[in-house]
């Protein structure tokens, strides 16, 4: 599973041939989330996750959104 980033104590990758839509996988103290690279938003809606690792992920992503999506089309074709 290819790495992104690690960013507020969470680990940010994609899973290679993973389904679309276009997501990321965000892990953090044992749990896990999926978030759209398009918007941020979560696949993964009554999870409950850390939420200020799950602002800070979104945050990351939104403003690494094109380079991310790169990153994930790279993996998927």
């Amino acid at each position: 599973m290819p790495k992104i980033i690690d960013i507020a104590g969470a680990t940010i990758f994609v899973f290679p041939n993973d389904h679309p839509p276009p997501h990321v996988h965000v892990r953090c103290q044992g749990q896990a989330i999926r978030l759209r690279i398009m918007d941020a938003q979560s696949m993964d809606p009554n999870r409950d996750f850390p939420v200020r690792v799950l602002r800070d992920a979104r945050d990351w992503l939104l403003a690494n959104r094109d380079r991310t999506a790169k990153q994930w089309a790279m993996y998927h074709s």
